[in-house]
């Protein structure tokens, strides 16, 4: 069986590695803090790729993360931690109350809306 490289390295630039844990999903993300618009530009380096208007200062940056993270998986706001990272553009989070099936179909939503601009 053949396989094609261009194939194998799409796979790979579109994989988002996540964990299930006892309630939720945790996995990495990639912040770009005062961009000119708010958005998930995708998936680089095995981690989603978000970036905010919010500066970085006195943590609007994370609440920003925190809020549009939320809102894409239809959670509350609580129900979103920055597990790591919270002064770095590299973070770890976790959303609770969400299962793999939901995780994955938001996630090929976003991947998607992100080729098809």
């Amino acid at each position: 069986m053949t396989c094609d490289r261009t194939e194998s390295a799409e796979r790979v630039k579109n994989h988002l590695p996540y964990a299930r844990h006892d309630n939720g999903i945790r996995f990495g993300i990639r912040v770009q803090p005062r961009s000119a618009k708010m958005a998930v530009t995708g998936i680089r380096e095995g981690r989603l790729k978000i970036n905010l208007t919010a500066p970085p200062a006195d943590n609007a940056a994370n609440k920003q993360c925190i809020a549009l993270l939320a809102r894409i998986f239809d959670k509350k706001k609580n129900e979103v931690t920055i597990l790591s990272g919270l002064k770095s553009r590299t973070k770890t989070v976790f959303i609770s109350e969400l299962d793999t099936g939901t995780f994955q179909a938001r996630l090929k939503g976003l991947i998607e809306r992100d080729e098809n601009t």
